[in-house]
């Protein structure tokens, strides 16, 4: 929230690199789902106010897509 804050009102742009989800990180330690439900809520609210979007493989471009209407390009993760 407060990255696009700042961007609204400076004029930046945000670029999100997806290498996994936040909300399924934190269900590795908190269990309670209305507490990852309100995450995945957060985090999909946020990331669609970014302009430009990246992740590490196509399975994170198709679900990016098809689960959060987001289009990204696939920088592959992997060492030179």
């Amino acid at each position: 929230m407060a990255i696009w804050l700042t961007s609204f009102f400076g004029k930046y742009k945000i670029w999100i690199d997806f290498h996994n989800y936040g909300y399924t990180i934190l269900n590795l330690n908190i269990k309670n789902r209305i507490v990852i439900k309100l995450a995945k809520l957060y985090e999909q609210f946020f990331a669609r106010k970014a302009n430009k979007f990246f992740c590490v493989s196509e399975l994170m471009k198709k679900d990016l897509k098809t689960n959060w209407n987001i289009e990204a390009i696939t920088l592959y993760d992997r060492p030179l």
